[in-house]
């Protein structure tokens, strides 16, 4: 159990930091955080053109900006995870992306670490770009799935 002083840290998961709608919304949550408070630590994915006009200004504000994406593979980018993991021990995974979420979800579970999975517009859009091994993972591992909208709600 955490003593009042000490900060929340929080891993947020996002596939890459472009200027999509998504992205934009972590981006200004992470501006905004109240920093006394918790401890944001933001694990790129993927590698995005825009990335680093919006890292500076992240860095600036003191996130711990972490860069995954140097191997194309899921079982690698998964390791690499889990060594992050170990080493600053997060209080809770969130998943910006749908694609993420397995992610945040097998670390999540195997570190008894809560994990916030998210699904954005329809969640057809979402299932639609990964295998069916990886959307069962997305949507059965992670703590709990949070929609941008009623139609991503109600699709699933």
């Amino acid at each position: 159990m955490k003593n009042s002083r000490s900060k929340i840290k929080i891993f947020f998961i996002l596939g890459s930091l472009g200027y999509g709608g998504t992205e934009t919304q972590i981006f200004n949550y992470l501006l905004n955080i109240d920093y006394e408070k918790y401890e944001p630590v933001l694990i790129i994915m993927s590698k995005h053109k825009y990335q680093y006009k919006m890292e500076e200004k992240l860095v600036d504000k003191g996130v711990l900006l972490i860069d995954l994406s140097t191997k194309n593979n899921a079982i690698f980018k998964l390791l690499n995870l889990i060594r992050v993991i170990t080493k600053i021990k997060p209080d809770l995974l969130y998943s910006a992306h749908f694609y993420t979420n397995a992610y945040a979800g097998v670390a999540g579970q195997l570190f008894n670490i809560p994990s916030i999975g998210s699904i954005r517009s329809d969640y057809y859009n979402d299932v639609a770009q990964i295998n069916t091994l990886h959307r069962i993972l997305s949507l059965k591992l992670v703590t709990i799935i949070i929609a941008n909208s009623n139609a991503g709600m109600k699709n699933l």
